[in-house]
């Protein structure tokens, strides 16, 4: 059940009353279907405990909704957001790399973003205030070290294999020389953060910071969704620069060292095929 505060203080917002609540799921958050008197369906997001994040999420889909479509919000507060209910539809005609495009022409003069924000439920560093030019420094220092100090810390990798990854610095270094312009991503951007709505994709659940715009193909290649339509028309309108894939292995890592620290050892596997892919030579 949707706590009593959260649902009295939602019910006076809306001028409406709302007449039941479930459940959908745990975890960091607990994400509930809620009903209200008209019929209408919105989703919420809480904790019982305040926290900076509910401010935050709204800003950044506030953000988001101006280039592409999210979930419309209908209020928030310290411990939750309520935003529209988005009924999923097939996504066979939902047109994800149009919307793409239309986020990464936005930019900006330095990598990181205007607060940390969470990547699933691991922070997300995101170098606040510290005016970065460089892409490399930024991806390594703040995605790929912070993930492998955090592996260490949670007893998930061996001074060995933290030594390993490490030693792909150079490479990934080498990999990412080349221009590239600080750009809005979506951050989390894999199918089961993206709704199809009457043919158009709703963008929930984002992890967004100025980076690099191919960042936001990782997750699609690692989970689904990365098909050769969806890069040729993304890449009619923004060109895709030569070692596409390479850099692709790098920002994969990421996820999968994230991956490794909410869900554990499974994922190491893939954390070594992947790091054996980025140090092959060229």
């Amino acid at each position: 059940m949707l706590p009593e505060t959260i649902q009295n203080k939602i019910e006076r917002e809306i001028n409406e009353e709302i007449i039941s609540s479930h459940t959908i799921s745990h975890g960091l958050f607990t994400n509930s279907k809620i009903t209200l008197k008209s019929g209408k369906k919105i989703f919420i997001k809480y904790h019982k405990e305040s926290s900076t994040f509910f401010q935050n999420h709204a800003y950044e889909l506030t953000l988001l909704s101006e280039s592409i479509p999210t979930p419309n919000i209908i209020c928030n507060g310290n411990n939750f957001i309520a935003l529209d209910w988005i009924e999923s539809q097939s996504q066979s005609h939902c047109m994800v790399s149009r919307y793409l495009v239309k986020l990464h022409k936005n930019s900006s003069k330095y990598f990181g973003f205007y607060f940390d924000n969470l990547i699933g439920s691991t922070k997300q560093n995101n170098a606040v205030n510290q005016k970065i030019t460089n892409w490399f420094d930024f991806f390594w220092e703040y995605r790929l070290l912070f993930q492998i100090n955090l592996a260490f810390q949670n007893q998930l990798l061996s001074v060995e294999e933290v030594s390993f990854l490490k030693s792909i610095k150079v490479k990934v270094n080498q990999i990412l020389d080349i221009n590239i312009k600080p750009t809005l991503v979506h951050g989390d951007l894999w199918m089961g953060n993206i709704i199809c709505n009457s043919g158009k994709p709703v963008f929930i659940d984002p992890a967004p910071y100025y980076g690099h715009n191919e960042v936001d193909f990782s997750l699609l290649k690692m989970f689904g969704g990365f098909t050769k339509p969806l890069y040729d028309i993304y890449n009619k309108e923004i060109e895709i620069k030569k070692d596409f894939e390479k850099r692709l292995n790098i920002y994969m890592l990421y996820h999968y060292l994230n991956h490794l620290n909410i869900f554990g050892l499974s994922y190491k596997e893939n954390i070594f095929y992947i790091l054996k892919e980025i140090k092959k030579k060229s």
